[in-house]
């Protein structure tokens, strides 16, 4: 993150985020698992426009976009107009609501599709939200358990309703 400004350590979880003079920030975020991303804000007429700034690395390689591919685009212009506005409308409340907001969500990506559980933290200047910090992890493999697990429980739960014998369950101990 280009700013050298530190985290303002105020409650609600907003502040500014930078490099601290050691670039100790950086190589925190640079070195996460979970997907980190930096968002502008500017406020129009019509409400708020939202432009990528930059990812780090476990972002660039779980969505396949990199940097130079993210930086200055609009949610719509990288992903298209049904999910960049789903995205924007996220982007949006954070800003609104000037607090972290929490989510989960499915994107589809170059690297290919996966859910999210995403946490989006404003960044204020005097009042005003200037920048939203990402954060995301991807928990498609969690998503997928937790369909396999509905599944195996509704075809047990389909022989359990149709078998005509008595069926009951012991505890071995």
């Amino acid at each position: 993150m280009d700013e050298n400004s530190r985290s303002d350590g105020g409650g609600g979880g907003s502040g500014t985020v930078g490099r601290g003079g050691d670039g100790v920030y950086e190589a925190m975020v640079r070195e996460m698992e979970d997907a980190v991303f930096l968002v502008d804000v500017a406020e129009t007429d019509h409400g708020y426009e939202f432009t990528f700034r930059e990812n780090n690395t476990a972002h660039r390689e779980q969505t396949g976009f990199s940097e130079e591919t993210m930086r200055g685009q609009t949610p719509r212009e990288l992903l298209g107009e049904e999910q960049g506005a789903a995205v924007e409308a996220n982007y949006r409340r954070c800003a609104e609501r000037g607090e972290p907001i929490e989510y989960e969500e499915r994107l589809e990506f170059p690297a290919g599709a996966s859910h999210w559980q995403t946490k989006l933290t404003p960044i204020t200047e005097d009042g005003t939200t200037t920048r939203i910090v990402g954060v995301a992890r991807d928990i498609t493999e969690q998503k997928e358990q937790e369909r396999e697990h509905r599944r195996t429980y509704r075809r047990f739960q389909t022989v359990l309703e149709t078998m005509s014998a008595a069926v009951f369950l012991k505890d071995a101990d």
